[in-house]
């Protein structure tokens, strides 16, 4: 067994001792002058830095504050490292890298969470966001978007969409939606906070049938029951604000509101959950679903045309031919036109 001169401090006297060093499979044995042996086992023994092989080598004993073994031999580091490995720079490192990798690991779960399920921060702010808070806000929109909230009410044509509005969600189930037609210039169709809904009048006259419009009224009831607009809004704002309004208070947040509103798009999970919806409600009200997939067809036809601003609801709502073989992928139900011809006249004539 090979010695190693070394320096030996006990912590409590200032005067060190001259020693032999010896290592075992034990531990550091550290003979000293008087005749007297010490045993620092492997597991106890600490270095303040990593030990190199040909450095000079300083440790100490956990179980007893304050001593220290010094060994200059640059040959001792090599031997002490191969019976602890923890003292030696690589031990050292991947202990130090444990945590920071248990913190990269932590934020791909937690980006994983995010991606693959429906968990959403700015989600669960704006499900807790006052209903009054979402209709004030959802007003205050409509009203910068349609000029102080004026919208087409021709009463024959107003009883014909409460019609069609009552017959795809006949006991409020979601809550009440309020369905307005408005002179926007485009066609569009969207939905603001507090499940109300605006469609333009471009848009009713681009639909051919009730079936068309039911379609495409069931898709942003979709959105209003995922609270998908809610939670675009907390997201545009920052959560900060999105609490503020959660809380109840209602600032002047968006004073750009209907530029917001008419820009916004939603990510292909939330307008696939819409899709859904709209299936289900159109299901559930007995009206046919091939309305539905013909309106995103026409849409798509117009695509590239430059006729009017038809483009707007492409670039908000994408009308992809995946979505499109969705919806007809769908067997189809039992089911009658959404409303009568002489109620889908008065509708389509409900802005005079």
């Amino acid at each position: 067994m090979h010695d190693w001169p070394g320096t030996f401090s006990d912590g409590q006297s200032a005067a060190a001792q001259v020693a032999r060093v010896r290592l075992s499979a034990r531990g550091v044995e550290i003979a000293l002058p008087g005749g007297e042996t010490l045993l620092w086992p492997h597991e106890e023994i600490f270095s303040t830095a990593p030990v190199l092989a040909g450095q000079p080598v300083n440790i100490g004993l956990i179980s007893q504050h304050g001593a220290r073994l010094h060994v200059e031999d640059p040959h001792f580091a090599a031997a002490l490292v191969l019976r602890a490995p923890k003292l030696g720079a690589k031990h050292r490192h991947w202990r130090l890298l444990k945590p920071m990798l248990a913190v990269a690991a932590l934020i791909a779960i937690f980006i994983a969470v995010v991606t693959f399920t429906d968990f959403s921060p700015a989600r669960i702010i704006a499900s807790q966001i006052p209903e009054k808070t979402r209709m004030l806000f959802g007003e205050r929109l409509i009203a910068s978007m349609t000029r102080g909230g004026k919208t087409c009410s021709n009463p024959k044509g107003a009883q014909a969409l409460k019609k069609l509005v009552l017959r795809l969600n006949p006991h409020d189930e979601h809550g009440a939606f309020r369905v307005r037609v408005a002179r926007l210039g485009m066609l569009n169709a969207f939905t603001v906070p507090g499940r109300q809904i605006v469609v333009s009048d471009k848009l009713l006259q681009f639909a051919d049938t009730p079936d068309e419009l039911a379609g495409v009224i069931a898709h942003e009831m979709g959105h209003a029951i995922e609270i998908h607009p809610e939670t675009s809004l907390v997201r545009s704002i920052g959560l900060s604000l999105g609490l503020e309004l959660m809380m109840g208070g209602a600032p002047d947040i968006l004073r750009e509101g209907a530029e917001y509103i008419v820009q916004m798009s939603y990510s292909r999970r939330a307008e696939r959950q819409a899709d859904d919806w709209a299936l289900k409600l159109l299901k559930e009200a007995a009206i046919p679903k091939k309305g539905f997939a013909a309106f995103f067809v026409k849409l798509q036809k117009k695509r590239g045309t430059g006729e009017g601003k038809l483009g707007e609801m492409l670039s908000t709502h994408p009308a992809t031919q995946a979505r499109i073989d969705h919806i007809r992928h769908i067997a189809a139900w039992p089911a009658t036109p959404a409303l009568p011809d002489k109620d889908w006249k008065a509708l389509k004539g409900i802005c005079g």
